[in-house]
């Protein structure tokens, strides 16, 4: 990772915790969603000409989950998943892709995905990527086979999935969809 991606990665980071800090009720089911204090004033760009954003961090106010994401793959049937913080599925869509399907994924524990059962449609969800900040709006929630990683796929109208075990014994899979309703790009040339 290079010293631009990572100093964004910082500002970022830093951003979001400062936030966090002196506002605690960004975390609750009544925050809205918006671009950190003191990133408004990096240049915006209007769409992503080469898409390739890849997600670093997701925010899901109503279950005050806010986790780094690290790519990670699928081979197989099995799924590399992170001890702490989410993965994405690097076999899914970048976040800057107009039609994909960005994939991630985590562990049903403690301020991790334990809770996406808790979410309701229409609920906001929040990825930075390495490029810029998504927003997405709940659309779907199901309970699913373990067998049926097919339902995971995107269906055309949405943009990311959240996928984690639940039930008694991980018997099932809890599938979380949303649709993207807002992007911003970063342009690192104003940052740096």
């Amino acid at each position: 990772m290079n010293r631009k991606y990572l100093l964004l990665h910082l500002i970022i980071l830093l951003a979001v915790g400062i936030i966090m800090w002196a506002n605690p009720a960004i975390l609750s089911a009544q925050a809205e969603i918006s671009i950190p204090a003191g990133m408004q004033s990096i240049k915006l760009m209007q769409e992503a000409p080469n898409p390739q954003d890849i997600p670093v961090r997701v925010v899901i106010p109503r279950i005050n989950v806010s986790l780094n994401v690290e790519p990670s793959s699928v081979k197989g049937n099995t799924w590399e998943v992170q001890d702490e913080g989410a993965s994405y599925a690097i076999q899914s869509s970048f976040l800057d892709e107009e039609f994909g399907n960005t994939i991630l994924f985590a562990h049903a524990r403690e301020n991790m995905f334990k809770n996406l059962n808790q979410l309701k449609i229409g609920d906001k969800i929040q990825v930075f990527g390495q490029k810029g900040v998504y927003t997405y709006k709940v659309n779907g929630i199901s309970q699913i086979n373990p067998l049926e990683v097919d339902q995971v796929k995107s269906s055309g109208n949405d943009n990311l999935s959240l996928f984690t075990c639940d039930g008694p014994s991980d018997v099932y899979r809890l599938l979380v969809k949303a649709k993207r309703i807002s992007q911003t790009q970063y342009s690192f040339e104003e940052v740096i």
